[in-house]
């Protein structure tokens, strides 16, 4: 019998893909601030959504984070890309 926890092989492929994504999405997040640091970072617009990352309109949104952002984004990319090339030993 199976066990109901374990994760098919395809998920797990899934699943690291899905976060090396997310690893490149905060990287180029934390690397775009320094070219376009009025359009990257946290907003908070007047009607109450937010929007994190690149954003093409920020009239009438408030940044939050500012310059931290970077460090930030950065930060969670490394962390991301250590446990994705650390996981991959235990996969095959």
């Amino acid at each position: 019998m199976q066990s109901t926890i374990a994760r098919s092989r395809p998920d797990l492929h899934a699943t690291r893909l899905l976060s090396w994504l997310m690893c490149l999405a905060f990287m180029s997040v934390g690397l775009m601030r320094c070219f376009w640091p009025s359009h990257v970072g946290l907003f908070v617009f007047p009607d109450h959504h937010w929007a994190f990352g690149i954003v093409r309109d920020i009239e009438g949104g408030h940044e939050y984070g500012g310059a931290s952002v970077t460090p930030v984004c950065l930060g969670i990319a490394a962390l991301l890309f250590l446990a994705l090339d650390r996981s991959g030993e235990y996969c095959r």
